[in-house]
């Protein structure tokens, strides 16, 4: 009958919608100073900037997460080459600023990772997203002696470790 469930099939349910049942986790970056360097003439972020600065969230992601982000062998070099990325800019972000990068994981595949990102700027009073867009990654491997790119599946233990970070 609809409205009686037993314990055990309403447990069932709850684990086959582990997302949607469950609120995912987002990571923040360590906090980052905006240099002259990452500026143009008017002291404004050069846009160009920005995906360098989700590179470098990403790599504080997979490191906290004990995950390797390039790993070196004697028969090829693994690692997470871009595959795809969108970055769509909402406000300015100047010299001296100071910004912090929220990663989650929009889709956790086979042989990819799709992260979704926002570049927060803690020096406006509130915090204001200044950009925000989505980094798509394959895992594989490149043969150095012929150059040949490989995908390989993700790891089930690195998945598990990804996991609590993918949204809805």
């Amino acid at each position: 009958r609809i409205g009686k469930m037993s314990r055990r099939n309403l447990l069932a349910i709850i684990k086959s919608f582990p997302n949607f049942i469950t609120m995912s986790q987002a990571f923040r970056s360590q906090p980052h100073t905006i240099d002259i360097a990452d500026t143009d003439l008017a002291g404004l972020t050069h846009f160009s900037r920005y995906l360098c600065f989700v590179e470098t969230a990403e790599r504080q992601f997979l490191t906290q997460l004990g995950i390797p982000v390039i790993t070196r062998e004697r028969a090829s070099i693994k690692g997470f080459p871009r595959r795809h990325s969108t970055c769509d800019y909402t406000a300015p972000i100047r010299f001296n600023d100071q910004i912090q990068i929220e990663l989650t994981i929009g889709r956790l595949g086979e042989h990819s990772i799709q992260y979704r990102f926002k570049i927060i700027n803690l020096s406006t009073t509130p915090s204001q997203t200044a950009a925000s867009g989505e980094l798509a990654v394959l895992y594989a491997a490149i043969n150095p002696t012929n150059n040949k790119l490989t995908l390989i599946e993700i790891p089930a233990d690195w998945k598990t470790k990804l996991s609590p970070f993918l949204g809805k």
